[in-house]
């Protein structure tokens, strides 16, 4: 058992080997242009400088998503977080950005993208963080590790303030609030004293009260005084004896007339004499009015001479006068009092109204004064919380990242790679037949390979007899096809191929040398009116052929033509008729079959290609058996299906493929196949795939040696 498995894991080896052989040149051709580029590109790129910084981790805070809460009755964060998050941070975009204004601030201009790049944070257990920098400048490199290192430290501990302090911003609104709303009631309420006048309540009202008081004394001591002069003024009647009802009859014009002409008299006398005219007449005019003015007042029933009621008069004018300023003035202390009154009366509502007011202040400040109570208590957590993250070591001396020759060695095994790849992908991608197996899991037969013939004109018998190592080849395949005549016998094999070009006659002209070096009677009929070429091969040149006999003008055995190999002879195509499928579809041609049939073991028919003429299938209906020949690598497997396909509709019996044109390489399946079968002592059948016929080799073996 020990010894069978190494040869199982050596075909394995091989099959790949036959691959990758196989795409040699494709495989040279990708690790050539890799390899060149790679080289070039190692020898234009700048050398790349690495470095790294340590810092350390001393809680798990930082970017914490949720919002912050304590335990009760500690001061210490709830939260975690991963190592692999602190490397997120660290290589994402913002920390860049981070880094690059630090930088600015240092006098250093680098841009966010490129120090992205060149940063890479790695997490080490359990509290480590190296952050690594690479860039071709090993300065640069170095300040980048430093950077990075304390732009963390500080961003870190910016965080852990931020995550302690995150309700800051809405104590401080509402702080804000609180005070505004302090400053507006302040305002309303000046605002209100100003528009009532409420400065001092108390000190006003007892102001207004003295003002009151005042004005109640001011005014009584008029009505006082208008009393007295009411007095007098009655008084005053009573002398002029015009009675309670107050009136006299002063209205006369003569009576004002009468003090001026006293004065007129008094003046003229100093001027003139007692006789002169115009005295006279003055004294005239004065005694005229005395006269009216004694008529008057003894009318009235006064007994006072004029002077006296004159003067009189004049007392009495001014005591009315008096009477009425001091009522005006009456008047004007009732308004004054009236207002006072009025004052005081509103000075309840209006004193209710500001109390209100400065109750709310009184609130609003309380609820100032509670905001800046937390906002100091924040500020004070907030001094209190330490740093999350220390430098530990800082990045000193940059070393190069990669050697040139590390990366030429890494540059040549890259390119094998990428060749190998290339090949296998190229290959696995590839629709051709090449194997056994891919034909038998089509549901056809595999009679056997043939490898790449050097010289395919040539028959690979020479009088009977091999002439190359490839001949036993189709001597093989013939084995393999009497098994097929076990179960039906057949004489007439109808041999075609996909296309042009896969090798069919020449392939069909070594198969039937190969059975006539076996002793049997062969003839070829070179049906393939389109393009014969049999001729060329066996070396003969007839011009009679299948043509002359299906139009009658020879008959089978004139126009059958010996060849150099004992055994075979060859019906040639003839001259190349007008209509090829209706001669091979005529009475005749069937005729012509029969009749060829019984004059040899065995009868090849070269068809044309089933997917370009008709032809083919015309004729595989009136055939014993049907081989189809197809190229290895040159023919696609939906193609061999369309063949297969269209032999079944033409009801031909299909005794199987042979697989032409089989690259020979050093481990190639074609060798393992007859390393198998030909060294066995048994046949074994055509159709099993690689993997069976390795599972009955190994059996074999083990069965040997028990």
């Amino acid at each position: 058992m020990q010894q069978v498995l190494p040869q199982q894991e050596d075909i394995g080896l091989q099959h790949y080997f036959e691959v990758l052989w196989r795409r040699k040149w494709a495989i040279g051709v990708v690790f050539a242009i890799v390899f060149v580029l790679a080289v070039i590109g190692v020898f234009i790129s700048k050398t790349t400088y690495t470095v790294h910084s340590k810092v350390a981790i001393r809680n798990s805070i930082y970017f914490r998503q949720s919002m912050l809460s304590f335990a009760q009755g500690t001061e210490a964060p709830t939260t975690t977080l991963s190592g692999t998050t602190y490397e997120e941070i660290i290589n994402g975009l913002p920390f860049a950005q981070d880094v690059a204004k630090y930088l600015i601030s240092e006098a250093i201009t680098l841009d966010s993208m490129e120090i992205r790049g060149a940063l890479r944070a790695e997490y080490q257990e359990p509290d480590l963080i190296r952050i690594h920098a690479s860039h071709t400048d090993p300065n640069t490199a170095v300040i980048l590790a430093n950077a990075a290192a304390d732009v963390f430290v500080e961003t870190t501990k910016a965080y852990m303030r931020d995550e302690l302090t995150k309700g800051k911003d809405s104590v401080e609104i509402m702080l804000e609030e609180a005070r505004k709303e302090c400053d507006d009631l302040e305002q309303q309420i000046a605002d209100y004293r100003r528009q009532t006048g409420l400065v001092d309540v108390v000190s006003e009202m007892s102001t207004l009260s003295a003002k009151l008081a005042g004005f109640e004394r001011a005014r009584g001591d008029v009505i006082t005084q208008l009393e007295v002069v009411q007095s007098t003024r009655e008084e005053l009647l009573v002398l002029a004896k015009v009675g309670a009802s107050g009136q006299m009859y002063l209205s006369d014009p003569g009576i004002d007339e009468y003090r001026t002409l006293q004065t007129s008299v008094n003046e003229a006398r100093i001027k003139y004499t007692e006789n002169h005219p115009v005295l006279k007449n003055l004294t005239a005019e004065l005694k005229s009015i005395e006269d009216r003015l004694r008529d008057t007042i003894a009318r009235s029933g006064s007994n006072l001479t004029p002077e006296a009621f004159l003067t009189l008069k004049e007392e009495l004018v001014t005591t009315e006068a008096e009477i009425a300023r001091h009522q005006t003035a009456i008047k004007s202390w009732d308004r004054q009092i009236q207002e006072i009154n009025d004052v005081l009366s509103a000075y309840p509502d209006r004193v209710a109204t500001l109390t209100m007011m400065e109750s709310k202040l009184d609130d609003a400040r309380a609820n100032a004064k509670t905001w800046t109570e937390r906002l100091q208590d924040i500020d004070f957590k907030a001094s209190k919380v330490p740093a999350n993250a220390e430098l530990v070591d800082r990045a000193l001396i940059a070393r190069p990242k990669l050697g040139k020759m590390t990366a030429l060695i890494l540059a040549l095994l890259v390119s094998v790679m990428v060749g190998l790849g290339t090949g296998l992908i190229v290959e696995f991608a590839d629709n051709a037949i090449r194997t056994p197996e891919e034909i038998t899991l089509m549901g056809l037969g595999y009679l056997g390979s043939i490898v790449k013939l050097k010289d395919p004109t040539q028959p690979v018998f020479a009088n009977g007899k091999p002439a190359s190592q490839v001949a036993e080849d189709f001597t093989r395949i013939y084995s393999n096809i009497k098994f097929a005549e076990i179960e039906s016998p057949f004489k007439s094999v109808l041999v075609t191929s996909a296309r042009k070009n896969e090798g069919k006659s020449t392939t069909l002209v070594n198969l039937a040398c190969a059975v006539a070096a076996a002793g049997k009677r062969v003839i070829i009929v070179d049906a393939d009116m389109r393009n014969p070429t049999t001729q060329r091969i066996l070396g003969t040149h007839y011009n009679d052929g299948l043509t002359s006999v299906l139009a009658g003008e020879k008959t089978l055995e004139e126009a059958l033509q010996p060849t150099d190999h004992p055994g075979l002879r060859l019906l040639p195509a003839g001259p190349l008729p007008p209509n090829p499928a209706e001669l091979l579809h005529s009475q005749a041609m069937k005729d012509l079959i029969a009749e060829v049939e019984t004059r040899a073991d065995m009868v090849f028919f070269d068809a044309p290609p089933v997917l370009l003429v008709a032809d083919a299938m015309l004729l595989a209906g009136e055939m014993d058996a049907a081989i189809l020949v197809a190229e290895s690598g040159g023919i696609s497997r939906r193609l061999v299906q369309q063949v297969k396909e269209s032999l079944d509709v033409a009801k031909a019996r299909i005794l199987g493929v042979i697989l032409n044109k089989v690259q020979e390489t050093g481990g190639s399946f074609y060798n393992y196949y007859y390393y198998y079968r030909g060294e066995s002592q048994e046949e074994e059948e055509p159709s099993k795939s690689k993997v069976a016929r390795l599972k009955d080799g190994l059996r074999k073996t083990m069965g040997g040696r028990s």
